[in-house]
């Protein structure tokens, strides 16, 4: 990929709703070239969208991660309970202190205890070993990968020593979650966050049919959730050549809580793609990093932090779910034990084993 091709992830990562006249102009070259070079990212596979990345809490839902400690044998078989799942929201197989797949599910409120029911029925039959969850004490922070700061001819360019002293020595508190407005929102809005939250660059001819409302509803009702906070940002979803350019890496830390307020502030000029979850004891930083990244940060967290544990993520296995609309009914999201663990069960027996990359 060239220079200019890169610019435009960067730009589209930043608005993808932005009309090509405007990229173009701040690419410098024609509106019809814009087009162009849209088209021929996504027929190479180099840009597979731009997802809409939905405010759980908005949309009344909770956030938790989880690291399911298993045998590598055992991968099929959960990233198949991943799959089921209604509310899963992200998993992909990581190797470190012990082997696993690290997940994030966007689950109703009060439902952690079916997560954990559902765990320990797979802890019953040997296919778990155990797993730790992370919940989050306040919004999580991301940054995103700014391609701008890649040549080819020198890779990436970012300077982690500048960037942990600029950490403000006084940080700011972090982001609670804001109120659900989930009573606002009908089956329609939903079926529109999830299209959106799978690709928003398509047109809103495309996303009016298939979620089947019109196309001035799904005009309106994008301006509301940027405005309502719905979406909280935008996330490009690259091609396989990222995993040339970059790999993923899971910390889990412990640290005070000063240290993951200065973290969390000083994220979004990271040009990585990287999202932080703050937790009660510290934190977790999921990172898609350079390789030769990797030996930094690990410094830095280990000269802010008493304890960093590391994990190498399977990029290629990973596998993002964009928003499932199905459980939300007549303004509320299903919740009750038939359908988060009895129907999880009954859909793993009639699935298929995962033995690739979706």
């Amino acid at each position: 990929m060239n220079k200019l091709e890169t610019d435009l992830l960067s730009y589209l990562g930043q608005n993808p709703l932005a009309p090509n006249v405007e990229l173009a102009a701040r690419l410098g070259v024609s509106r019809e070239n814009v087009a162009k070079l849209i088209q021929r990212l996504r027929k190479e596979g180099h840009l597979e969208g731009v997802s809409a990345q939905v405010n759980y809490s908005r949309v009344g839902l909770e956030m938790v991660a989880c690291l399911l400690r298993c045998d590598a044998d055992d991968w099929p078989f959960l990233e198949k309970m991943c799959l089921v799942h209604p509310y899963t929201r992200y998993r992909i197989r990581c190797l470190g202190p012990f082997h696993g797949l690290f997940t994030l599910f966007a689950i109703p409120p009060g439902c952690l205890s079916l997560l954990m029911e559902l765990f320990e029925t797979f802890v019953d039959q040997r296919r778990l070993e155990g797993y730790d969850l992370h919940i989050p004490i306040a919004n999580l922070a991301s940054s995103e990968t700014d391609f701008r700061r890649y040549t080819s001819d020198r890779g990436w360019i970012f300077d982690w020593r500048s960037w942990e002293e600029s950490w403000d020595r006084r940080p700011p508190g972090l982001a609670t979650p804001l109120p659900s407005i989930h009573n606002r929102l009908d089956n329609g809005d939903m079926r529109i966050l999830r299209k959106i939250s799978a690709d928003i660059l398509r047109t809103q001819t495309e996303i009016a049919k298939d979620a089947e409302v019109t196309e001035s509803k799904v005009s309106r009702r994008i301006s509301m959730y940027q405005d309502e906070g719905v979406i909280s940002g935008y996330r490009v979803l690259v091609g396989p050549f990222l995993t040339g350019l970059a790999s993923a890496v899971l910390f889990r830390c412990r640290s005070n809580l000063v240290v993951v307020k200065r973290i969390a502030a000083a994220l979004p000029k990271v040009p990585f793609q990287c999202t932080l979850l703050p937790e009660t004891q510290g934190f977790i930083l999921y990172a898609t990093l350079p390789s030769t990244d990797i030996p930094i940060v690990t410094g830095i967290l280990k000269r802010n932090c008493p304890t960093v544990e590391t994990f190498w993520c399977d990029y290629v296995s990973s596998y993002r779910w964009a928003l499932n609309n199905e459980p939300f009914r007549d303004g509320n999201w299903r919740n009750d034990y038939d359908f988060m663990v009895r129907g999880v069960l009954r859909n793993l027996e009639t699935q298929p084993l995962i033995t690739e990359k979706n």
